[in-house]
């Protein structure tokens, strides 16, 4: 079945599946999940103090994007500062959405959609995991008004 692997790391292998195909009680989940997402912030942490790197891969992002003529962030910082308030109201919904709304959607499918809930768990596992190698491996943080000269004081935790 698993060319290559050991009997014990295709036996792992296995276990995992298994595992990940399943619902647990919603203790062992939220634990779990809380876990998780406080390696996901310890690991991210590593690389946040490297911002020259993090800067020179803003500055690629940002050249590949005028070579392909996507860059439009300049527009849109603009057209964001016109509006008062703007980012705040933003950064309130981005960690509303991201925290409480994927909470939510994951204690409801626990509860209301057990069969659909691995999946979905599953799925965000994987794709945080995903995000966490790009982050580690190519880290970026956001440049801001005065492109590309002026970055933002603090930086980013996110992948571009």
């Amino acid at each position: 079945m698993y060319t290559g692997m050991t009997a014990v790391t295709a036996s792992t292998i296995d276990r995992l599946r298994r595992w990940l195909s399943v619902r647990h009680s919603l203790g062992l989940e939220a634990a779990l999940l809380v876990t998780l997402y406080g390696v996901y912030e310890l690991a991210r942490g590593l690389v946040v103090g490297n911002t020259r790197e993090a800067d020179g891969h803003a500055d690629q992002v940002v050249a590949l994007e005028r070579l392909l003529h996507l860059f439009v962030e300049r527009r849109v910082q603009h057209a964001a500062d016109a509006l008062p308030d703007l980012a705040g109201l933003l950064g309130v919904a981005y960690l509303t959405l991201h925290l409480a709304v994927t909470a939510v959607v994951l204690l409801w499918l626990h509860q209301r959609r057990p069969t659909a809930f691995p999946f979905v768990r599953t799925t965000l596992l994987v794709a945080s995991a995903l995000a966490l190698v790009g982050f580690l491996s190519w880290a970026t943080r956001p440049r801001h008004r005065g492109w590309p000269e002026s970055a933002s004081s603090t930086p980013s935790r996110t992948v571009m």
